[in-house]
């Protein structure tokens, strides 16, 4: 038998720390079933795992064999394709009109007889949607085991975000204070009008108000319930529920969506657990570990893989992770977007407290060798993202020069330090690099201007994107500030990181038909980042300074950024569980 081992402080260890009743009566109900014997949190595990069915859970802990994986990768099974049923056309003709149909069509067409309904199936389901709950794994089971259905699946989208815990009714009750749910709040009774304080206004407004608190009662509770579901599920036993993983033997696409900002998530997301209220995520990435290993079979020649809030403790060779087996995994990857998240861990003289691991997360593990197996990259992206001011150095994670990726056009780093040379004998080593972006480096040795000048004579780029703050030990140099000329007099907005681009990508002129006599003159008038103190400034000081900037038709404002309407998140202390002092 298979037993859930909880760790987890929030998942609850006795009978009346489950909020849900009806849940804790069903899970008591197992507990002292006299047919088999089991312990409170295997029967709350199972409970959830079966979607909240007494029957199915009762049947899965009389079971001898529930620990066996779900489903087992089934051969593949040829469907049906006579000529009577699919008509002149060859079977293969009409996999290749199928597969540029769209979902409605694909339905209609399988409607017509079972050998269209056969060849269709194979592209009814294309991206599986997943996430941290029991149903979604079992819809994941239910797609991975037809033998028609599975086929056609090539993109996984693991949205797996853990919901934080806000600890007690009283925090989750405080949203519904904020502006945007004063539609729904009963109002009080007004002073002003004295209509409104008689005795029946008041008593009014007393049973609206006591219904509005039942209503949210009953959102926290459906919360909680959601809530430890899924520390059931992150705590307890995994294995038979990634198992059919293996039947997804098409599959050229995962992204694992971690985002610390419930906003950030899907659409199906937040209305499947944010219940009309911004709960915070879990920020810890200690769970992608898990999540991700999970899902990568090197058996299965993924192409493709972008992984956001990444632990970088994945890649330290611990447990199923070797080396050998991260090498398998990655091989065969063309993309590869890797996220990476601070981690912290306990404090030695204050448990309560937690501290950054910093940047030997990623110095101390194999990723350096990881992506010197992975030969096929035609797209790197590489983010250290809640680092303590890029502390990452970029000769720990790339290979180890003179390595080069033969394949790779496309190059983005942020959040690191290097020494001018350093990073450009990276740049250097990549024979077809086209598109590169830069955002937050730290130049330890050397310049920015000199890095610049050396960009745009050394390499032969499409685009140059160098982005937020860079550094060196001369100065620092933002590239949102925007230039003070074309503000002026073209009334365009046109930042550093725009006229770096162009500097750097426009082909090399010649210089004495510019009016110079060498590259020198020409690179001590034009590279941006000499005239960046005197040219560019801040869009509120250019504001002041020459007024604002309309567009011709509308008579707007232009604004590069969007308009951020998303509902602020409950408020959360520095630990967790959530407190209210």
């Amino acid at each position: 038998m298979v037993k859930s081992t909880i760790l987890n402080t929030s998942v609850p260890t006795e009978a009346e720390h489950i909020h849900d009743v009806a849940t804790r009566k069903a899970v008591l109900r197992l507990k002292q079933a006299k047919d088999h014997d089991h312990d409170l949190q295997s029967c709350y595990y199972w409970y959830a795992h079966e979607n909240f069915d007494f029957e199915a859970a009762a049947a899965r802990l009389r079971s001898e064999s529930h620990h066996v994986a779900v489903s087992q990768k089934l051969p593949d099974v040829e469907p049906a394709m006579a000529s009577t049923q699919t008509g002149v056309f060859p079977a293969e003709i009409w996999h290749f009109i199928c597969g540029r149909l769209g979902h409605i069509d694909l339905i209609s067409l399988r409607s017509t007889n079972r050998g269209f309904a056969d060849i269709a199936a194979e592209y009814l389901v294309r991206t599986i949607y997943l996430d941290t709950s029991f149903e979604s794994f079992a819809r994941l089971q239910e797609v991975a085991s037809h033998p028609l259905l599975r086929k056609g699946v090539t993109k996984l989208i693991f949205e797996a975000g853990i919901l934080g815990d806000i600890g007690c009714i009283h925090n989750y009750s405080r949203h519904f204070d904020l502006q945007h749910h004063a539609d729904f709040k009963p109002r009080p009774p007004s002073q002003n009008d004295q209509s409104d304080q008689s005795d029946r206004a008041k008593r009014l407004h007393s049973r609206n108000m006591a219904k509005f608190e039942k209503a949210v009662e009953e959102k926290y509770l459906a919360y909680r319930k959601v809530f430890e579901a899924q520390q059931l599920l992150v705590e307890g036993p995994k294995d038979h529920l990634f198992n059919c993983m293996d039947g997804l033997f098409n599959l050229e696409e995962i992204i694992l969506q971690t985002e610390g900002c419930s906003h950030m998530m899907s659409s199906r997301f937040r209305d499947k657990y944010l219940n009309d209220c911004a709960i915070p995520m879990d920020r810890q990435p200690s769970h992608t570990v898990w999540q991700l290993e999970k899902v990568l079979r090197p058996g299965i020649p993924l192409k493709r893989l972008t992984a956001r809030q990444l632990s970088p403790t994945f890649f330290d060779g611990k447990g199923n992770r070797s080396l050998e087996w991260l090498q398998a995994s990655f091989k065969d990857f063309e993309l590869l977007r890797l996220s990476f998240k601070q981690e912290y861990e306990s404090n030695e003289a204050d448990e309560e407290a937690l501290v950054p691991i910093g940047s030997r997360m990623l110095k101390d593990t194999r990723l350096s060798q990881v992506l010197r197996s992975a030969v096929n990259l035609k797209n790197l992206t590489i983010n250290f993202s809640g680092a303590e001011r890029a502390a990452c150095r970029l000769t720990e994670i790339m290979p180890a020069l003179p390595w080069s990726f033969p394949q790779l056009s496309i190059l983005d780093l942020n959040f690191f330090q290097a020494s001018e040379d350093e990073l450009l004998q990276v740049l250097k080593a990549q024979p077809k690099l086209y598109g590169l972006t830069l955002a937050f480096i730290i130049l330890t040795e050397g310049c920015w201007a000199s890095l610049v000048r050396r960009l745009r004579n050394d390499l032969i780029l499409g685009t140059c994107w160098l982005e937020g703050i860079l550094e060196d030990p001369s100065g620092l140099y933002s590239t949102d500030l925007c230039d003070r000329d074309m503000w002026a007099t073209e009334h365009d907005i046109w930042n550093l990181s725009m006229a770096l681009d162009l500097h750097i990508t426009e082909p090399i002129c010649d210089y004495a038909e510019s009016g110079f006599d060498d590259e020198g003159d020409f690179d001590l008038c034009c590279n941006p980042i000499h005239r960046y103190a005197d040219d560019f400034a801040d869009e509120e000081e250019l504001t002041f300074e020459f007024g604002p900037i309309y567009s011709d038709s509308e008579g707007e404002f232009k604004d590069s950024g969007g308009d951020d309407k998303s509902l602020p998140d409950l408020e959360e202390g520095p630990t967790s569980p959530m407190s209210l002092d």
